[in-house]
């Protein structure tokens, strides 16, 4: 499994931080929605990479993945990919004489 990670300088991070003080808890909030959209871009690239080498709709690889989303408490996100199995209609089965015929990767 591989895992990604995006690290922020401290040194300006802080800065921002000293940017946003006027507002309540800004600094934080601006963070929370930077971290969620990275998430959420981290997302669409990783189903748009899948549905690229596999015959899977992004739709049905999408429902596979969880967002778990930064909170003001909490200032991570998280993207799962489970592996459950995938009915074979959804990589386009078709019934033949002989069987069933299917392809798995679009390669």
């Amino acid at each position: 499994m591989s895992q990604t990670y995006a690290r922020v300088d401290p040194a300006s991070l802080k800065d921002v931080l000293n940017l946003l003080q006027a507002y309540r808890e800004g600094g934080k909030k601006a963070l929370q929605r930077s971290v969620n959209h990275g998430a959420r871009q981290g997302r669409k690239i990783s189903v748009d990479e899948m549905a690229r080498k596999v015959a899977l709709k992004k739709k049905v690889i999408r429902a596979h993945t969880s967002m778990y989303f930064a909170s003001l408490s909490n200032l991570s996100a998280k993207l799962v990919i489970k592996g459950k199995p995938v009915p074979l209609i959804e990589y386009g089965a078709r019934q033949t004489k002989k069987g069933v015929t299917f392809k798995i990767w679009k390669i």
